[in-house]
């Protein structure tokens, strides 16, 4: 095997691998107003799942210093971190076995958020958003985001948060890794804008300010016995999988949505709501992934669809509530009725799905 222009050259084939340069911790640029913050019943479901995994991809100049656009991206991430502060936590849990973050503590605590700084200089932003080589991509991607297949359990001794940064021949890779038992996808964005906003204008405020009482949407205390381990978990766990999951990588192209789209509309009556762009993809993928896994045409198949509940609970949550505030939206039909049918069958079941719980998409 020989190394030729940072890629890894085996039997004539290349294999671009990422280095990982340094690890650092980032801490909040101030103390959090809480120690502690109580993990709340929308919350805890996700306490067995997987560590959620973002990944953004930015061109960059030749003036631009990867070293120097680090160097911002941190300042702006403690900044973020004083007001999104359980980010910057461990979980814990009191005396009863109830789940919370500890934000703060004792001179021996050691929160924070683990920063990664990583080399990937034979691999082109383009090589990555375009079509083709799927596997090869696959494969770079898994490299540039921190805790592929971490489980939340591991929450109580990893970082909450853990932030990659990766230089690339002409851009940088940002691949992020949140414990999804502390929030869900509406946070991440309102966190993410807020980090955003904090690196351009440094020593300012957020323009929206997390909400981190979490007891206001459900004050209920549930004291959870969790297995020693994630592994535990993972042996007794009598919904795993029968098999590994195969992560697959799938490119829609605007307009190819657009045929999609239209197409499934065509069939509806003039007086029928029309289905959405994502009721239309949804049931497009619905159908191809139960067609890829030979179901048997009794084997039942589900789709799950999470809505967010900040609107909906008992008094209403602001959309700046930080935290998970979502429930899932289940349908299921055989597999041989989603296959025999059209599109529009798979999108009907989930336009219905969808409105049955007061969602309205129209888009």
């Amino acid at each position: 095997m020989a190394i030729e222009n940072g890629k890894h050259i085996d039997n004539g084939k290349p294999q671009t691998t990422v280095k990982v340069t340094g690890t650092t911790t980032v801490q909040p640029s101030k103390k959090p107003e809480l120690a502690m913050c109580p993990l709340a019943t929308f919350d805890l479901p996700y306490i067995t799942f997987y560590y959620n995994q973002k990944l953004l991809l930015y061109k960059t100049t030749p003036e631009q210093q990867f070293t120097d656009i680090v160097s911002k991206l941190k300042d702006g991430l403690a900044e973020a971190l004083g007001y999104f502060y359980p980010l910057a936590g461990r979980l814990s849990q009191d005396d009863e076995k109830a789940l919370y973050v500890k934000c703060d503590g004792d001179e021996g605590f050691e929160g924070g958020v683990e920063v990664l700084e990583a080399a990937a200089e034979g691999v082109e932003v383009a090589e990555l958003a375009a079509e083709g080589n799927q596997a090869e991509k696959e494969k770079i991607m898994q490299e540039l985001i921190p805790y592929t297949g971490v489980m939340n359990l591991e929450g109580f001794n990893r970082p909450l948060l853990a932030i990659q940064f990766t230089k690339l021949k002409d851009g940088i890779a940002i691949g992020c890794a949140f414990n999804h038992a502390v929030l869900d996808g509406n946070s991440t964005w309102h966190f993410m804008s807020a980090w955003a906003e904090l690196t351009r204008t440094p020593s300012s405020a957020p323009s929206d300010l997390p909400m981190h009482n979490r007891l206001a949407a459900r004050s209920t205390r549930v004291p959870l016995t969790l297995p020693a381990s994630p592994a535990a978990h993972e042996a007794v766990d009598p919904n795993g999988p029968a098999k590994p999951l195969v992560p697959r990588l799938f490119h829609f192209k605007s307009n190819t949505v657009s045929k999609l789209k239209s197409s499934i509309n065509s069939s509806l009556p003039p007086e029928a709501k029309p289905f959405s762009t994502f009721q239309s993809l949804s049931a497009h993928i619905w159908r191809v992934v139960s067609r890829a896994r030979s179901l048997a045409p009794t084997d039942i198949t589900a789709f799950a669809v999470f809505g967010d509940c900040r609107p909906r609970v008992d008094p209403p949550m602001p959309s700046s509530y930080f935290g998970n505030l979502i429930q899932a939206i289940f349908t299921g039909t055989a597999a041989g009725l989603l296959l025999a049918h059209p599109p529009s069958f798979a999108a009907g079941l989930l336009q219905a799905a969808i409105d049955a719980q007061g969602y309205n998409q129209e888009a």
